[in-house]
């Protein structure tokens, strides 16, 4: 199932480049497959055996491969020092692979751009790329989605700074513009650039780049991590930022928003064996010993309905004559006092004074 999506993706890429409409995908609407199509694809998954889906990558992590990049440089290449500011600002906003690196097969979404990155200060006013004090200044970062996956298209979301000085959206991504904009480079220049100083040429951060990094730092502090080296990817990042929000009880809906996920499917990134997701459940199955059941409950109060009639069409009594006790309430709220109170008929009582008149029902 998993190839024929990939096939059908190449496909649907290759007509629409052409400008030509996809032959998978139904005529009065571009993003949904045909019925037949789906059934087929839908088929082919049943019988697809389980898939091993890349680890959630940690805060910490992250951290360590900011603190130590040095070490790194040994088996990566030499602009890779540039590289862990990439990966914290594509964590915060849980990003996918081929939205901040290039990958061997571009999709629908398109690969973000320095001029889809907007930065603001405390009072909410745009600060300009270009500005010197910008890492300082700044303290909100906007980044618009031109298009993605799912089909929406222009989306922006929004991160506040942090006071963490490595784990910051707004510090990571200030750091990557500055580098960017000191080569002379345009608002189209996508945020993966990067400048290889050993070709003295211009290149990009690849997919097997962010790869290589994550893994072979992940296989350095192995025992450090609850994951080994080869069960985590670029999508990683993606997968970690809906664990994190996860972990820190953050709404459902926040979790939808800033993943920008259209449908449950973030589900599938959180790791529900993971022990701080079940640690505290426990404590709170038992906070209520028992509950009421309604199905019972109705038939209850069916049958107790049932009796009152029966009891009171034996006594064949004058309802008028029952006195209530929301009328009791009534009587002592307005004050009056009168004690001879008779329901079955209207007294009204006779005062000098026509605004002083009482009718007591």
């Amino acid at each position: 199932g998993r190839t024929i999506r990939k096939a059908i993706s190449s496909v649907v890429t290759i007509f629409r480049s052409n400008g030509r409409h996809s032959p998978f995908h139904e005529e009065s609407n571009a993003n949904k497959l045909a019925p037949h199509i789906h059934k087929l694809i839908q088929a082919y998954d049943n019988q697809d055996p389980s898939q091993d889906r890349e680890e959630a990558i940690t805060p910490h992590h992250l951290r360590k491969i900011k603190q130590h990049i040095r070490e790194l440089k040994h088996h990566t290449k030499l602009y890779h020092k540039h590289i862990p500011e990439l990966l914290i600002g594509a964590f915060f906003f849980a990003m996918r692979s081929c939205e901040y690196s290039t990958v061997d097969t571009q999709g629908r979404t398109k690969r973000l751009t320095i001029g889809d990155i907007c930065f603001l200060d405390r009072k909410h006013k745009i600060i300009h790329q270009s500005d010197s004090k910008l890492i300082r200044k700044a303290s909100y970062v906007t980044i618009t989605f031109q298009n993605q996956k799912n089909g929406n298209k222009n989306t922006k979301r929004t991160h506040g700074k942090t006071d963490d000085k490595i784990l910051c959206p707004v510090r990571a991504w200030a750091i990557i513009i500055q580098r960017i904009r000191e080569k002379r480079t345009n608002s189209s220049t996508p945020v993966n650039f990067v400048w290889d100083e050993v070709k003295d040429e211009a290149t990009y951060f690849k997919q097997q780049d962010i790869i290589q990094i994550l893994r072979y730092s992940a296989k350095i502090w192995e025992k450090k991590l609850p994951y080994t080296h080869d069960c985590i990817g670029s999508h990683s990042l993606r997968s970690g930022a809906a664990m994190a929000l996860f972990l820190a009880n953050a709404d459902t809906l926040d979790i939808v928003i800033l993943g920008r996920w259209s449908s449950d499917a973030f589900l599938l990134y959180i790791r529900p064996y993971i022990q701080e997701t079940t640690a505290e459940l426990g404590k709170r199955m038992i906070i209520n010993e028992s509950y009421h059941n309604t199905k019972n409950s109705t038939q209850r109060n069916k049958t107790y309905t049932s009796n009152r009639h029966k009891r009171d069409a034996a006594r064949n009594s004058d309802p008028r004559k029952a006195t209530s006790t929301s009328r009791k309430k009534k009587e002592i709220i307005n004050g009056n006092n009168n004690r001879n109170v008779n329901f079955s008929k209207l007294n009204i009582i006779k005062h000098t004074a026509w605004e002083n008149i009482k009718i007591l029902i």
